[in-house]
C-alpha cells in the first residue's frame, strides 16, 4: 500500500467508458441491434459511474483510517505546470496528427462549454456547502 494519496488524479480526471466498433460493421447492423448496443452502452456507463460514486468514499476512508494512507493535494504550482505541459504535448500532437487534432479541438470546445456550465452548477454548489 502506498503511503500517500495525491489528488486530484491528473492522469484520469474521470472514469471514461468507451465502446469501439468498426464503422463498416456498425453501419451493417440493423437499426434494432444498433439501438440495443446504444442502450447497453448507456446503461453500462450509468452503472459504472454510479458504482464508483458509491464505492470510492468508503474505500478512501478505509485507506486513510485503517491503512494510514495520507491524503495530499498537489500544490497549485504543480497543477499549473501539469496543465501547461499537458497542453504543450496535446498541441504538439495535434499539429502532427490531423485525426488527433480533430478530436482534440472537439474536446477543448466541450471542456470550455462544460466548465461554463459547472461554474454555475456543481462547482457553485460545492463552494456553497463549504461556506
Amino acid at each position: 500500500m502506498c503511503k500517500y494519496y495525491y489528488y486530484p488524479a491528473w492522469h484520469e480526471p474521470a472514469t471514461t467508458v468507451a465502446f469501439v466498433v468498426n464503422l463498416k460493421t456498425w453501419e451493417a447492423l440493423p437499426e434494432d441491434l444498433k439501438l440495443c448496443v446504444e442502450m447497453a452502452c448507456a446503461e453500462s456507463t450509468s452503472w459504472t459511474l454510479a458504482k464508483a460514486d458509491v464505492q470510492n468514499p468508503p474505500i478512501l476512508k478505509e485507506m486513510v483510517e485503517k491503512l494510514g494512507v495520507q491524503l495530499k493535494k498537489f500544490p497549485d504550482d504543480v497543477l499549473k505546470e501539469l496543465r501547461r505541459l499537458t497542453s504543450e504535448v496535446m498541441e504538439g500532437e495535434a499539429s502532427a496528427n490531423p485525426a488527433f487534432k480533430k478530436v482534440y479541438e472537439s474536446l477543448k470546445k466541450f471542456q470550455a462549454d462544460f466548465n461554463y456550465w459547472m461554474e454555475s452548477s456543481e462547482w457553485a454548489y460545492i463552494d456553497g456547502i463549504r461556506l
